[in-house]
């Protein structure tokens, strides 16, 4: 897209760099074994090998996703070392922690970036903790890693936005830039449960918790996620794909479904009207590259109000988002046929409602249900994106804010497209990449 210095040749370093991959599968070519991040597939069930051996029935082998061919299945793959799990805060921050020039302020609200009157240059930031009002100044550089929803939401509370927005709120422009819009995420349909005769992890909290002390599942994965899969249902031929799937074993959805999803009443009831979480499978639908645009808006002026988010999900004037989905639907319906879900007698269950009106699973019912069961992938990107342009663009290659100085925005909103899969990964990326570009830039000041 005409960033110098973000093309694949660029960046694949970088991804390299911070890995400690376990995979045996794994294509050495695209992956680095001594980095402090550890990767790793979590611990295998049978529902692991029933949907790698149907996959492999519909003619997509097991691949590993992260290597030189995505299309196909996988384990899924997960920031562990057997089934100890690692995060960013053990990978990156616990080795430096002691470092004398490193302060990590925890329970920190950070509430502004101060600029100096009369000038573009952020030289700090001011940050509430236990009731108090604090300010810590940056004579090099100002930098925000505060997410897809509130890095914009800081840039906007400091005057760094759209003009009308910053005007409705009564905040004082200083630049005119197009702070939180292009939003995008993945579209994640979860309406395809799959019924089956296996039962897994049915035990007690108590068990389960012993378990994890033990590096033992269901707790060493994430959401229970069991496999996955990437597949392009609009093309065959291309080799990147359009969908994603994300198969979530026992236990799966429990209540406080509500709570993790936003989904109101009527839609919780028959959901879990049919649902066995011990027994069925949720065959997550992931949309990977949308067509449709959200925003990040500004509640009101106050910090603390948190802004308001637009996912705007199938919003696209050409309807291509929603049958590209009803299209994965489709095909995930194939896996019904396998030998694989025939051995473990897998059946569909309706768990939407509304829909009764349009005959069961036909291309209405399937649209309908889609636009009920539709819910955040909770992968933003876009929202300070990365251009040439302060027209449509935010950061510069090298994520500095257009027209300002000293500031700069590190995280997975300057993303300018989304990616095919999930996406932390390409945010440490990112974090690494210009972690080397700092040190560079002021090394030459020394």
């Amino acid at each position: 897209m005409g960033n110098a210095g973000w093309s694949y040749d660029d960046i694949l370093q970088y991804f390299i760099k911070y890995e400690n991959y376990h995979i045996f599968n794994a294509d050495p070519l695209y992956h680095g074994t001594t980095g402090p991040l550890d990767v790793g597939y979590t611990e295998p069930t049978i529902i692991t090998d029933t949907y790698i051996n149907a996959m492999e029935e519909l003619g997509y082998a097991w691949v590993d996703i992260n290597g030189e061919y995505q299309i196909g299945s996988s384990q899924v793959v997960l920031t562990i070392k057997g089934n100890k799990v690692s995060t960013g805060g053990r990978a990156f921050i616990d080795p430096i922690i002691s470092r004398p020039n490193l302060n990590v302020t925890l329970n920190a609200f950070v509430t502004k970036v101060m600029i100096t009157n009369g000038t573009k240059r952020a030289h700090g930031v001011r940050f509430i903790k236990n009731g108090e009002i604090y300010e810590v100044r940056a004579s090099r550089e100002v930098v925000l890693s505060a997410g897809t929803y509130n890095s914009p939401q800081l840039l906007m509370l400091s005057g760094i936005g759209p003009k009308s927005e910053l005007s409705r709120h009564n905040i004082s422009l200083i630049e005119d830039l197009p702070v939180g819009s292009f939003l995008q995420d993945h579209p994640l349909f979860i309406g395809l449960v799959f019924k089956t005769n296996q039962s897994l992890f049915n035990e007690s909290f108590d068990d389960m918790m012993l378990g994890y002390l033990n590096f033992q599942r269901p707790f060493t994965t994430s959401f229970n996620v069991d496999s996955i899969g990437f597949l392009n249902v609009n093309d065959s031929k291309s080799t990147v794909p359009d969908i994603q799937h994300i198969v979530m074993g026992s236990p799966g959805f429990k209540l406080p479904i509500d709570i993790i999803r936003n989904l109101n009443d009527e839609t919780i009831a028959a959901y879990i009207r049919d649902y066995n979480p011990y027994t069925d499978l949720i065959m997550m639908t992931a949309l990977l590259h949308p067509k449709s645009r959200g925003s990040v808006t500004l509640r009101s002026n106050n910090p603390r109000d948190f802004p308001i988010i637009n996912p705007n999900y199938l919003s696209d004037r050409q309807g291509s988002d929603i049958e590209t989905l009803y299209n994965g639907i489709k095909h995930t319906l194939k896996l019904l046929d396998t030998r694989a879900f025939r051995s473990i007698n897998a059946s569909l269950i309706s768990v939407v409602a509304g829909c009764d009106q349009y005959p069961q699973f036909s291309r209405d019912y399937w649209y309908c249900a889609i636009r009920h069961l539709t819910l955040t992938g909770y992968h933003p990107v876009g929202t300070t994106r990365m251009g040439h342009s302060r027209h449509n663009s935010v950061v510069s290659n090298e994520l500095m804010v257009h027209g300002m100085e000293n500031l700069s925005v590190v995280d997975a909103g300057v993303m300018p497209e989304i990616i095919s899969g999930n996406i932390m990964a390409a945010t440490y990326m990112i974090a690494e990449k210009i972690a080397d570009g700092i040190k560079r830039h002021f090394r030459q000041f020394q």
